[in-house]
């Protein structure tokens, strides 16, 4: 019997193909504590196969699995180059046991098989990795990529449209963890840029869409980090716009928001993917857009603004 709810087979999206015709695919980041990166690159290999590589005793990487290649590492930069004795870099391994999440990028699997990724949670789990809760220090998130199933500027800003008056009601539904929040480890958007996109007069195409967000959100600290994503699409538009920025383009939203609750038996990625859906089925609804997006800039427009999260719970209730 599965422990937890993961193993089973996540629902499918209403846009399943990719813009080749192809079932779409969804990257995956997770991050955990209280395992090191050769436990964690073991477990990967015993559920998908493939060989190990090991880069240092932080970083191995899992090559050649049945869905490509897996990268175990403890999230901090300085731990994977430079002299091993240097002083801060041994401080710093010693602090990243305690405080720095381990960390597995998965490569894109197709959705229809990223549930077997929530069987990699519980191989986790139950070899003692740590989730966001575990620890006061703990920062750790689960990172969703999701394919896009369409480039059409339409398409994708119906679904930052969708995002922002979701946005609330996504908090609410995870539960987003103190650390996380003191950490500012994602910023919601501009709130310039939020009322700029949710005027139905705002019909922008794709190289203003881009000059837009940049404009306004020139970090990849952001919720729903569209920067990889614009720069798959115009990459010289926008390493000219945020030239400081580390921006790895791929056609994927960069879903940023969810807790990493790899300890918790209910908690499960497939439970936050069925999360995000509700976006996907917003951005099919023009008529609920257009209803509480004109609500939400009538809010904005007061003196003082009410807090949206009543709102985008209604909205939720809708989908």
């Amino acid at each position: 019997m599965p422990t937890s709810n993961g193993p089973f087979p996540w629902p499918q999206p209403a846009r399943a193909l990719n813009p080749e015709g192809r079932p779409r695919c969804i990257g995956l980041e997770l991050e955990y504590g209280n395992l090191d990166a050769s436990r964690s690159a073991t477990l990967v290999e015993e559920r998908f196969g493939g060989r190990l590589e090991c880069i240092s005793d932080y970083k191995i990487k899992v090559l050649d699995t049945e869905f490509g290649d897996f990268t175990v590492e403890l999230d901090l930069q300085i731990l994977h180059e430079g002299d091993p004795d240097d002083p801060f870099r041994v401080f710093a391994a010693e602090l990243g046991g305690t405080i720095l999440p381990m960390e597995i990028a998965c490569p894109p699997v197709p959705i229809a098989d990223a549930c077997r990724i929530d069987g990699l949670c519980d191989a986790l789990r139950e070899a003692g990795a740590e989730g966001t809760y575990a620890s006061a220090f703990y920062a750790f998130g689960a990172q969703l990529n999701p394919e896009l199933p369409s480039y059409e500027p339409d398409y994708v800003l119906s679904m930052l449209r969708a995002f922002v008056l979701l946005r609330e009601a996504l908090r609410t539904e995870i539960g987003i963890d103190r650390t996380r929040r003191l950490t500012s480890f994602a910023s919601a958007h501009s709130s310039d840029w939020c009322r700029l996109i949710l005027d139905p007069d705002y019909r922008p195409g794709m190289e203003r869409l881009i000059d837009d967000y940049v404009e306004f959100n020139p970090s990849r600290s952001r919720e729903l980090d569209m920067l990889p994503f614009f720069a798959w699409i115009d990459d010289a538009r926008v390493r000219q716009a945020v030239p400081a920025q580390k921006i790895n383009a791929r056609p994927t939203f960069h879903y940023r928001l969810p807790n990493a609750m790899i300890d918790d038996p209910t908690w499960s990625v497939g439970l936050e993917w069925r999360r995000w859906l509700n976006v996907e089925a917003l951005a099919e609804r023009p008529d609920l857009i257009r209803r509480y997006s004109d609500l939400w800039i009538a809010n904005a427009d007061r003196f003082w603004a009410e807090d949206w999260t009543p709102r985008s719970t209604e909205v939720w209730s809708h989908l």
